[in-house]
């Protein structure tokens, strides 16, 4: 189930400063900066904003690099044990997140990528409208290609943050830009070349640096 996300004046600390934004249903949006991580924590109920709204249809579930598994129980197990958490009957999701194989084999004996993918899976479990991932998607990509939510990831990869349908940039906790990739790369490339003809093309990575720098200054 995608969902659209409205995010109003959310702080929390210096870490965030009041940042907006609207997530547009199924899309995949990343969060390029240092409270980019706050933010996430911030839409999963990991920790309480000071103040700010959020509305996200379906609620949020969160895809950590590093997820929360329960000790020595395999896969099949794992999604067992999190469906009865949440009272709903266990879901068949290893299919879905290439893990049939590894359904008998414990979560200690799964390497980092397979573990990913598990926690992906018992994220899935809830039926969330958003998916937040605390990093990079990297391997997840070809999974979440796949699925009907809205995915929000966070990320200070510009390569990575390339990928994502929109970027927002966040600086000294504030939201400096948030645009199409491409969109960001040719309004610092036009810029650059009315200074200086030869310029080299922009990357996303210039237009991050560029706007940070300038930007985020007190």
């Amino acid at each position: 189930m995608a969902a659209e996300i409205v995010i109003e004046d959310l702080a929390l600390g210096r870490a965030l400063l009041g940042v907006s934004l609207t997530l547009a249903r199924g899309e995949r949006f990343a969060v390029y900066g240092s409270s980019g991580r706050v933010l996430a924590e911030l839409l999963t109920g990991v920790r309480e904003p000071d103040h700010g709204v959020l509305r996200i249809e379906g609620g949020a579930a969160l895809v950590a690099t590093e997820p929360a598994l329960f000790d020595r129980l395999t896969c099949r197990e794992q999604l067992t044990a999190f469906a009865a958490l949440h009272r709903r009957p266990a879901p068949d999701l290893l299919a879905a997140v290439g893990l049939t194989e590894c359904a008998n084999i414990r979560e200690d004996r799964l390497n980092p990528a397979q573990r990913r993918r598990l926690g992906l899976a018992c994220a899935l479990v809830t039926e969330p409208g958003l998916l937040v991932l605390d990093a990079d998607p990297a391997g997840l990509w070809p999974l979440l290609d796949s699925l009907p939510q809205t995915v929000l990831f966070t990320t200070e990869d510009p390569a990575a943050a390339a990928r994502a349908d929109r970027v927002a940039l966040l600086g000294h906790g504030r939201l400096l830009a948030v645009d199409r990739p491409e969109t960001l790369v040719e309004a610092l490339d036009a810029e650059r070349r009315l200074l200086a003809p030869e310029a080299v093309g922009a990357t996303l990575a210039d237009v991050l640096r560029h706007l940070g720098g300038r930007e985020a200054a007190p």
